[in-house]
């Protein structure tokens, strides 16, 4: 069968004022905020549409929207609330995409558009990071706090500091506090750039930085597309499970501008503390921790893990001996979302590629598994720390500039702090025995910026535990750690 062009899928609408501008286009937020768009724009429940800014000079996915007039395919697949779901859902909320490395100038002009309401943004939790870096108003910042203080200082100057040119800024990078942190680096960056004390006044009272909490596994791409049996070809199809939820800390009415609850979304408006915990260090902490021994073991996806006898056993037991511990919340609640967890990762239609997860794993591992690690010996979180720095022993630079590892032969892509690689590099090449390299590693500071000491107990247990992976390998290591699972 001839498939037609995507686009002539695309409804027949009247057009919208761009509103949003949305700082990343990955997988996630395409399938995540993005969908929530199209779903109040579906509903009559709200009237504008999304401006992609390609967040690295490297990015590849602005012309891709562009071709496709900002249409993509969302395929959600798995259980919820115990029904099967597998439905598809053409997303039409994204209007275009802007390289702002080449069209700077299209960026500065929606800083002067009376439409916009919201910045957006998704650019893992390594994109809210303070950098010093120059200040050229006629060119982008490359980091993403220096994107946003260039665009609303340009905001500002054309506005001249009026109240009605202020903003609702929705940061969905998965760190504490995420809306406050981004406020605070905007803020050292106008010192930074020597911007008027005026301007610092106008953001501190006029833009809303919001902190926010997300929750949706996101696969992306599929290995497989044609299985899905669409009638157009869609190079930006993603693929998510059904599951879903937001939370939102804001000091405005934000719920009066996208009415996500009274379409439908599970989104929570308010305090978000007891959420995010639930969230970050039982879901994504258990992911990080799962991802390196389970790469190591020559695995690609979470369902293969949770297939697996050894690693299955290995992440419930993080879990119940390490994290829960952790949390200080009602036990029945954070048992209940540690199960439902579990059950989510063993969604037989999610193949969620450890790939992904292990993108920027350093800043990953710092901010979701070791808020757990305590003085006791967590040697399951120790196991997950020793499997990861050797994960990064072949760590290498191609040609083009990105990252990789080798894993059993296979280039696996990465992603992280640019001078941690740089570092981690020069470390592993180093001919020193592998204790010696991961006690070195550990007292690095520029490895895990925020940490200022580990535990001794865990110090010692991850430095063992890479012994063993380097003598026995990683399978016969998950055997000694794990408890029989008879107990």
């Amino acid at each position: 069968m001839t498939k037609k062009p995507l686009l002539t899928y695309q409804d027949q609408q009247q057009p919208y004022p761009e509103t949003i501008v949305q700082f990343g286009e990955g997988n996630f937020i395409r399938a995540y905020f993005d969908w929530m768009i199209d779903g109040l724009l579906k509903k009559g429940l709200y009237h504008g549409k999304i401006v992609s800014i390609q967040p690295t000079p490297r990015g590849k996915i602005v012309p891709l929207l562009n071709k496709q007039q900002g249409l993509f395919t969302l395929i959600e697949r798995g259980k919820l609330n115990g029904t099967d779901i597998n439905q598809s859902t053409l997303i039409s909320s994204i209007q275009r995409g802007i390289n702002p490395y080449e069209e700077w100038d299209q960026v500065l002009a929606l800083a002067r558009s009376t439409d916009i309401q919201l910045l957006v943004s998704n650019t893992t939790e390594a994109g809210i990071t303070y950098e010093q870096e120059p200040f050229d108003p006629s060119i982008s910042p490359l980091s993403y706090p220096g994107k946003v203080t260039a665009f609303l200082y340009h905001r500002y100057r054309h506005f001249s500091g009026s109240s009605e040119a202020g903003l609702i800024v929705v940061p969905l990078e998965l760190i504490e506090n995420n809306g406050q942190q981004l406020k605070e680096i905007v803020l050292q960056l106008a010192i930074d750039w020597r911007l008027p004390e005026s301007f610092s006044l106008w953001i501190e009272e006029e833009i809303d930085f919001c902190n926010t909490l997300v929750d949706r596994i996101v696969t992306g791409y599929p290995d497989q597309p044609n299985v899905f049996q669409l009638p157009y070809n869609d190079v930006l199809l993603t693929v998510s499970e059904p599951y879903h939820f937001f939370a939102i800390e804001s000091r405005t009415a934000i719920e009066a501008i996208l009415p996500l609850q009274k379409a439908g979304f599970n989104v929570a408006y308010g305090h978000i503390a007891e959420y995010r915990t639930l969230k970050v260090r039982i879901l994504n902490g258990a992911h990080t921790t799962l991802a390196a021994p389970s790469l190591l073991c020559g695995l690609s996806t979470v369902k293969e893990a949770m297939a697996h006898p050894l690693l299955q056993v290995f992440v419930e037991q993080a879990l119940v001996r390490d994290i829960l511990p952790s949390i200080d919340q009602d036990d029945e609640r954070k048992h209940r979302f540690a199960q439902e967890t579990l059950e989510r990762f063993a969604n037989p239609y999610m193949e969620h590629q450890f790939s992904a997860i292990a993108m920027h794993s350093l800043s990953k591992w710092e901010a979701r598994v070791w808020p757990s690690v305590s003085e006791q010996s967590n040697d399951h979180l120790a196991l997950s720390l020793a499997a990861l720095l050797l994960f990064y022993r072949t760590v290498a630079k191609a040609e083009d500039g990105s990252w990789y590892v080798t894993i059993n032969n296979k280039k696996i892509a990465i992603r992280d702090n640019e001078q941690a690689l740089e570092n981690m590099q020069a470390e592993w090449q180093k001919q020193v025995p592998i204790t010696t390299m991961i006690s070195a590693l550990l007292e690095a500071d520029w490895l895990f910026p925020t940490i200022s000491d580990f535990p001794t107990s865990f110090k010692k247990s991850v430095i063992h535990l890479s012994g063993l992976i380097e003598a026995n390998g990683i399978v016969a290591t998950l055997e000694q750690t794990i408890e029989p699972i008879s107990k």
